[in-house]
């Protein structure tokens, strides 16, 4: 926290009201003030106590921010929150690859894969650099058809050109036709033969495309009519249900998983579990109470300099979740703060994991209201400064953050005793 959020009274605020006060007794006693005094040791203080509330403020805000983050991993709304975490577990993960989506109920799935999903591919003939085109000098035109799209492609062979030249103008050509195709440049090594390589973007059978001449013989002369990996569905048996898809992904609606195909094995009857992720839930459950330990001990700790803000509404709210919390294990020391039994809290979480969810729900709003009353405060009430500053009577202050008025009277450092 950066120390000028905290309010800086300049010299001319703290010792302005006091001219005015000697220049009213002036006028009206025979008493002379005293002109000659040092605010330094008053300034010093006064800049000790700026800092250290400074540095009280910063970490109050740092410490219920943590806690209100911790609080927000119980709440149900939460997408992602920890008490929405599940898992999932394959019995295969090396063939079938699963993640259970936020909410899951815990359910159990069995499958088999057939056949993976795939795209189309075809690949020309190989040239190494330097070496001969086969395709005449000339506009060559062919088409490219997928699916029920289907567009003419153009290019102009140079006399000059090379082998690899030629590969290179069809590349380019079909990937600026955005059908659907991709077409790249490969080779195995540094003195390997090129040749290219045109891909459906797409998996499943309806990716499927055909290049075939129209006007030249671009398309025989360097091999792109010949199709090297055919596109094709996946099939699997899920749930003794025959499923076909286009892609290598599917989401089980009635468990909430998402399955990721990475091998086809009829041999393999793969089964799939979606539970709660207790392991996760029991970490942010630590971190909550450990946090929350280190407020209380901080608020408890820096009572004298956060003395308008007694904050003890995380107490009030720790006694009133006792009776709901010291059932999974979560109950209050001698000094206020909360102990966690983590075998206690294993046992029955994993046996009414709902009973928790409630309790934890309930526990978590109260923390964050707290939170955003805190955050939403301003500075300057956390101390009496904030109030005794905008009054209108300097000597009403009673602490050092009161810009001395009174300490000074009664030392008679800035008024004369006998006035």
């Amino acid at each position: 926290m950066r120390f000028t959020r905290v309010t800086h009274t300049p010299f001319s605020h703290r010792v302005g009201r006091y001219h005015f006060q000697m220049a009213q007794a002036k006028l009206n006693t025979p008493v002379q003030p005293v002109f000659t005094y040092s605010l330094q040791s008053f300034y010093a203080r006064q800049q000790e106590w700026v800092t250290e509330l400074s540095h009280s403020l910063s970490r109050l805000y740092r410490f219920s921010a943590e806690l209100d983050q911790s609080a927000r991993e119980f709440d149900p709304d939460r997408k992602n929150s920890a008490i929405n975490g599940r898992i999932a577990t394959s019995s295969h993960p090396e063939v079938v690859l699963a993640e259970a989506l936020p909410g899951a109920e815990p359910a159990r799935c069995e499958l088999t894969v057939y056949s993976l999903a795939s795209g189309q591919s075809n690949r020309s003939l190989g040239a190494l650099p330097g070496e001969p085109s086969p395709v005449r000098a000339g506009q060559h035109i062919f088409t490219l058809s997928i699916g029920d799209q289907e567009k003419e492609l153009q290019f102009y062979s140079d006399p000059n050109d090379t082998f690899v030249d030629s590969l290179r103008r069809m590349a380019g050509v079909i990937n600026r036709s955005r059908l659907g195709v991709s077409a790249r440049m490969e080779t195995s090594g540094e003195h390997s033969p090129w040749s290219l390589v045109i891909e459906s973007i797409r998996t499943g059978a309806k990716q499927a495309f055909t290049l075939r001449d129209t006007s030249g013989h671009s398309i025989r002369a360097l091999g792109l009519d010949q199709t090297k990996t055919e596109a094709r569905d996946a099939e699997l048996l899920l749930n003794h249900e025959h499923v076909r898809l286009e892609q290598n992904q599917l989401l089980v609606d009635n468990s909430g998983v998402k399955l990721t195909l990475l091998q086809a094995d009829r041999s393999q009857s793969i089964l799939i579990e979606v539970a709660k992720d207790t392991e996760r839930l029991l970490d942010q459950t630590k971190t909550l109470v450990h946090r929350y330990n280190r407020l209380f001990a901080f608020l408890r700790e820096h009572q004298d300099v956060l003395s308008t803000q007694k904050l003890e509404t995380f107490d009030r709210i720790a006694r009133a979740a006792d009776q709901e919390l010291i059932s999974f294990g979560i109950e209050r020391s001698g000094n206020g703060e909360l102990l966690l039994d983590e075998s206690h809290w294993r046992t029955v979480v994993d046996t009414d994991f709902s009973a928790f969810a409630d309790a934890m729900k309930g526990l978590g709003r109260q923390f964050r209201e707290e939170m955003t009353k805190i955050q939403t405060t301003p500075l300057g009430s956390f101390s009496h400064s904030y109030s005794e500053s905008q009054s209108a009577n300097p000597y009403i202050a009673l602490s050092w953050s009161s810009f001395q008025y009174n300490y000074a009277t009664a030392a008679g450092m800035f008024v004369d005793m006998r006035f």
